[in-house]
């Protein structure tokens, strides 16, 4: 099965087109395409990549993540890989789920009412993921799903002294003001990788994951606590 992915960032737009075996090994996917197009809404530097080499290299204006998607899909289609559906699904990674999404779900005009509903927690990246979905569902319609990923949702079972700020009670459950967690997918990943890498039970692992940038964020994890 193949899975295009797609991760806009505030003025990045980042896929990947993976294929997946019923028996692959977690961490050993095939990487089938990848590639970025930056500085969207100025001058976008675009760089596509096919794994038989073949590659795009464009520097030209990208107005926003619905055409930077809209580039991505027309160079998949031209390069063979939207024929005959061989693409099965899409994966959308969204930052913020608030307290409405803490697992992978399938996108339709609800799920997106409500992402849209909660821009205002990180309007620099979940207004450009639905910009991706709404132009990746014009163009490939209704017969492949495509499913949005949170990065607050692995965080979800924090213990409450984690996840409480020191405000008044009823101020913060009304308003769900509380920590939410971020990179919860990549936090996610290597955990799981190195429950595979070393044979240790996922529930047993104990590491600390880091992630490092302009957002940068260290995780102590516990299994247990999430």
């Amino acid at each position: 099965m193949k899975v295009l992915v797609i991760n806009c960032g505030s003025s990045t737009l980042k896929f990947q087109v993976i294929e997946i075996e019923k028996d692959t090994t977690f961490g050993q996917e095939r990487l089938l395409v990848s590639g970025i197009v930056e500085r969207i809404g100025n001058c976008g530097e675009i760089r596509f990549t096919l794994k038989n080499g073949e590659t795009l290299r464009e520097t030209k204006a990208v107005t926003d993540h619905a055409e930077a998607t809209r580039k991505v899909l027309n160079w998949l289609k031209s390069s063979g890989l939207l024929e005959h559906e061989m693409i099965k699904a899409v994966g959308h990674r969204v930052i913020h789920g608030g307290h409405h999404f803490v697992e992978p779900t399938l996108i339709n005009d609800e799920v997106i009412d409500v992402i849209e509903s909660l821009s205002n927690l990180s309007p620099l990246h979940n207004e450009p993921s639905l910009m991706a979905m709404r132009a990746a569902r014009e163009i490939l319609g209704s017969t492949i799903p495509m499913v949005a990923v949170f990065d607050t949702a692995f965080h979800h079972k924090m213990p409450e002294q984690a996840y409480r700020y020191a405000i008044p009670y009823e101020l913060s459950a009304k308003h769900h003001i509380w920590r939410y967690g971020f990179h919860g997918i990549a936090h996610r990943y290597m955990t799981e990788r190195y429950s595979t890498i070393t044979s240790t039970p996922v529930e047993q692992v104990r590491i600390v994951t880091l992630q490092l940038g302009s957002g940068a964020q260290l995780l102590l994890l516990k299994e247990e606590a999430r």
